[in-house]
């Protein structure tokens, strides 16, 4: 992002950048992004979007402005599901997906490409209701191994919780 700031601009003098998904970048970016933002260059804006507020260390969030946006309608995150989502299952269950995804298609596209919705689906309801441990058990292990390949899924894996409890 350093050499992007050097460049030159096209409007005004001003360079705007913009980084998605800040909650998975890595912890050395994430200090990188700090140095920047800490001493920010003249007629810079940077744009920094989360979808998972408190994975976002302090140092960063205490030099920030925050701008809470909506989430979707269900039916606007189904149809941003359904758009998006290029596997060829059509017998989706979108308007679960969407509700427990809570108008965010983004952990919805990541549900349905880890694999996980059944997983996501068993855990909810062993959390909600009476559960045997060595069930839960196995469910971990299997979090465990997906979370070991895909730094996504603990998003997901978090997600649970604020569903559940």
């Amino acid at each position: 992002m350093k050499n992007f700031f050097v460049k030159s601009s096209s409007s005004d003098g001003w360079r705007i950048a913009i980084v998605n998904d800040l909650d998975d970048i890595s912890f050395e970016n994430m200090n990188a992004l700090l140095k920047i933002i800490e001493e920010p260059p003249e007629k810079s804006l940077i744009i920094l979007i989360s979808s998972n507020y408190w994975s976002i260390p302090l140092t960063i969030k205490s030099r920030c402005a925050l701008f809470r946006f909506k989430n979707l309608s269900s039916n606007e995150t189904e149809k941003t599901i359904f758009m998006n989502f290029n596997k060829t299952e059509k017998n989706l269950p979108l308007k679960y997906i969407s509700h427990i995804c809570d108008g965010s298609p983004g952990k919805a596209i990541n549900m349905l490409n880890l694999n996980v919705y059944e997983l996501f689906k068993e855990t909810c309801l062993k959390l909600s209701n009476d559960f045997d441990e060595i069930e839960m058990m196995k469910i971990s292990e299997e979090w465990t191994k997906i979370i070991k390949t895909n730094h996504e899924a603990i998003n997901l894996f978090q997600h649970i919780f604020e569903i559940v409890f």
